[in-house]
């Protein structure tokens, strides 16, 4: 356990190290949020009955949550040290192999509760109300940071078995899409 918080405290340093690689993460689900929101919000009042009393916000922001948390830079971060030489010096260290990879998770699970927690605060400050109170508001941030770690899985394994920069990075395409065969913009009698 101790080998995991070490490497995911590595990890986390190097998410904080390089703001210019979670920055755009960030910045493209909350551009989404907010201009979704002024698109559609006229369109569908409050009184609408699928949104049962909150504004379109509030409809939008789950989205926006997943949105933020569904990175690859994990699995980025990790064919670099491929790449570099580096991975291979920390397979002959004397830890558990899948301490590599649970480190990894680990600074993306404190990243996905950042990132959830600032869009969540954002879509409050926009006019979203969380039902059930603060409590409830955790409960979001923690299980986006969840989905968040699950995604990273992915790239992790992308990365793991491609070692390939490329592929790594079109990983995240295999979300993308997914987000707009959703009903993420209206309800699936409203399409």
């Amino acid at each position: 356990m101790t080998e995991v918080l070490l490497l995911g405290r590595r990890a986390t340093r190097e998410i904080v190290r390089y703001p210019e690689a979670t920055i755009p993460t960030l910045f493209i689900p909350l551009f989404f949020l907010v201009v979704n929101i002024g698109q559609v919000s006229k369109t569908f009042p409050s009184s609408t009955p699928f949104l049962k009393g909150q504004g379109y916000v509030a409809f939008q922001l789950p989205v926006s949550l997943m949105f933020a948390v569904a990175t690859a830079t994990s699995g980025l971060a990790l064919v670099t040290e491929i790449d570099l030489g580096y991975f291979d010096k920390l397979l002959v260290a004397p830890i558990r192999r899948s301490s590599l990879i649970f480190g990894r998770l680990t600074a993306d699970l404190v990243r996905g509760i950042a990132a959830s927690g600032l869009v969540l605060l954002v879509g409050i400050a926009l006019g979203a109300r969380v039902q059930s109170g603060v409590a409830g508001a955790v409960l979001i941030v923690l299980l986006s940071a969840l989905f968040g770690v699950a995604y990273a899985g992915f790239g992790i394994l992308v990365a793991l078995r491609t070692r390939n920069v490329q592929a790594t990075q079109s990983s995240f395409l295999l979300f993308f899409p997914l987000l707009f065969l959703t009903p993420n913009f209206v309800p699936f009698d409203r399409l």
